[in-house]
C-alpha cells in the first residue's frame, strides 16, 4: 500500500507555494509600510517643535485685511489686500476659509515679507464659493515660526470681483 502525506502532488505543492509567496509580499509591503509612516511622523514632529505659539513676541504684530473680493470666473481665485499695522516684519500667513455653511473648507499657508506699515495684494487658491476668511501672522525668529493665533485679521463678507 502506498502512503500518501500532505503534500505529495504536484497540485498541492503549487498551492502552498502560491501562500508562501502571498505571505512574503504581505510582509515585504507591510515592512515598507511601517518605513514610511516612521519617517513620516518623524518629519511632521520635528516641523511642529519648530513652531511655537509664543504670545509676548506677538504684541508688535497687527494685520489688517483692506479689500477682498472672489474672482466671478475663475472661483478657485480669492484677491486679498492686507496691511501690516504694527513694529514687526510677518514673514508667513495662514488663511482659513470658510464655505456658506460657515464650515472651514480649506487652510492654506503663503510665505512672504510684509514689512510694518506696508500692504501687499495677494492672490490666493480656494475651492468654491466662500463666506469668511481668517489670516493669521506667523513671524520668524531664530530657527521657529511664532504663529500669533490671537492676531487674527477676519472678514465676514467676500463680494465678487
Amino acid at each position: 500500500m502506498k502512503k500518501r502525506g500532505i503534500i505529495t502532488t504536484k497540485k498541492a505543492i503549487h498551492v502552498w507555494v502560491s501562500w508562501v509567496l502571498l505571505m512574503a509580499f504581505v510582509i515585504a509591503l507591510s515592512a515598507l509600510m511601517f518605513e514610511w509612516i516612521t519617517s513620516y511622523t518623524e518629519e511632521k514632529s520635528v516641523e511642529l517643535q519648530k513652531r511655537t505659539y509664543d504670545e509676548t513676541e506677538c504684541s508688535h504684530v497687527g494685520l489688517n485685511i483692506d479689500y477682498v473680493c472672489q474672482d466671478t470666473i475663475d472661483t478657485q481665485v480669492l484677491y486679498i489686500n492686507i496691511t501690516n499695522t504694527n513694529d514687526i516684519a510677518v514673514d508667513k500667513l495662514i488663511f482659513r476659509f470658510f464655505d456658506i455653511h460657515d464650515i472651514n473648507i480649506e487652510t492654506k499657508e503663503q510665505t512672504l515679507k510684509l514689512k510694518p506699515g506696508k500692504s501687499e495684494r495677494l492672490k490666493v487658491l480656494k475651492q468654491g464659493t466662500l463666506k469668511r476668511a481668517e489670516v493669521i501672522p506667523i513671524i520668524f525668529k531664530d530657527d521657529y515660526e511664532i504663529v500669533c493665533r490671537e492676531k487674527i485679521a477676519y472678514t465676514e463678507s467676500i463680494n465678487e470681483c
